[in-house]
Formats: C-alpha cells, sequence, structure tokens
C-alpha cells in the first residue's frame, strides 16, 4: 500500500522500492548508485577490500545516506519493485542480453535516462530470502554475476571497458582459484578446498563470454 500511494501521490515516479529486510529482521543493502568502473572492477572481487576502491564501494552501496528515509535513488535491487506501466512502456522491458544478475539496473537506468524517478520506501518493508535460487547453482551464480557485469559494461561504458572488465574479472578468479589451491596444498579443509577449486575453474572455462 505505501508503494502504490506512492506513486499515486507523485507521478514523476516510475519505480518504488520497498526497504528489504533478511528473516530475522535485519535491513539488506538494497539502495544502489549507477556502478562506475571503479566499481565494477572491484565489487565482489579479490580486490574490493583495497583502500582505494572502499569511497568508490561505500558510494555505490548509499552508505552515505540512512536507510530509514524515503529517497530518490539511482536504483534498487530487484528483489521487489513497482513499477508504474506507463514508465516500462517507454523504456521496454528487461534486457534478455542479462540472465539473473544486472537486467535491474539496466532498466532501471534507462528509466533514469527518460527521467522517471526511482523511489526508496522503507515504510514498505519486504523479507527477501537472498539468492536462495541462484545458491542451488553456486557455479552458474558466479558465473552469470560476472558475466552480466561485462554486459553492463558493453552497453553502457563501451567495448574497451567491457574487455578489460572481464580482464579484472578473469584475474580475480584466478587469483581466488590459486588461494585455495594453496590452502588445499596444506590440508586446510580438503572437502571444502576441492569443491570450490572445481567451481573457479569451471567458470575460468567459461571464460565470461557473453550468453549467445
Amino acid at each position: 500500500a505505501s508503494l502504490m500511494c506512492l506513486m499515486q501521490r507523485d507521478g514523476s515516479v516510475g519505480v518504488a522500492a520497498p526497504r528489504l529486510v533478511f528473516p530475522t529482521g535485519e535491513v539488506q543493502s538494497s539502495r544502489r548508485r549507477f556502478p562506475s568502473m571503479p566499481v565494477l572492477l572491484a565489487e565482489s572481487t579479490a580486490w574490493q577490500n583495497l583502500p582505494a576502491v572502499r569511497g568508490a564501494l561505500r558510494s555505490y552501496y548509499c552508505h552515505d545516506r540512512p536507510h530509514s528515509h524515503c529517497q530518490a535513488i539511482d536504483w534498487a535491487v530487484g528483489a521487489c519493485l513497482l513499477v508504474r506501466r506507463q514508465a516500462l512502456e517507454e523504456a521496454g522491458a528487461m534486457d534478455e542480453s542479462y540472465f539473473m544478475y544486472s537486467e535491474e539496473v539496466d532498466l532501471q537506468r534507462r528509466l533514469r535516462q527518460l527521467g522517471w524517478q526511482v523511489v526508496y520506501e522503507p515504510s514498505a518493508t519486504v523479507v527477501h530470502h537472498e539468492s536462495m535460487s541462484a545458491d542451488q547453482s553456486l557455479p552458474g551464480k558466479v558465473a552469470e554475476f560476472n558475466r552480466a557485469k561485462v554486459t553492463y559494461a558493453a552497453k553502457h561504458l563501451g567495448a574497451m571497458q567491457a574487455r578489460i572488465l572481464r580482464y579484472d574479472l578473469l584475474a580475480s578468479l584466478g587469483l581466488e582459484l590459486a588461494k585455495e589451491s594453496a590452502k588445499l596444498a596444506v590440508g586446510h579443509k580438503p572437502d571444502l578446498r576441492r569443491s570450490r577449486i572445481a567451481l573457479y575453474r569451471q567458470v575460468l572455462r567459461g571464460g565470461l563470454r557473453p550468453r549467445e
């Protein structure tokens, strides 16, 4: 009801997003700014904790703004969104070049370019069991998450940036593979290490090439 009321009050709102919470009641991070190249290079990679990118990631996750206030944002995580029909008809549906990830940021970027607002309304709360579907196929999750980032970069930042990003992500996955191999060599949780090594090898073999 809160999201519908927001839409009715303000005709410029194309997307209304609720506050997402875990089953425990803890607030999930769901507000975002559009990803810059540094964010795409670092997010969820081996380099995400480097001091040089912390500021960019904090800004990307909107950590500088309280999650308790209604606010206009660049885009919201797509677990639950109310989208105005007129806005969707103008922007077109989600791009089928994406599979499982990044389709919502692409759609909301197109909506913003058309002048529609994306608004986060925390008075509406939705319990989100995060990644329950994706976790059933972990290699697929890792591959599609990274492949979607490359697809987004190619569409919105350019072919050269997408190529750089693809090599960056492959290097990060290769480093994670090396770490797991080193841990296996010293006998640390061998079953877990073998499982992760198999995962990274499978993803690296795919090369994060675009889906056909």
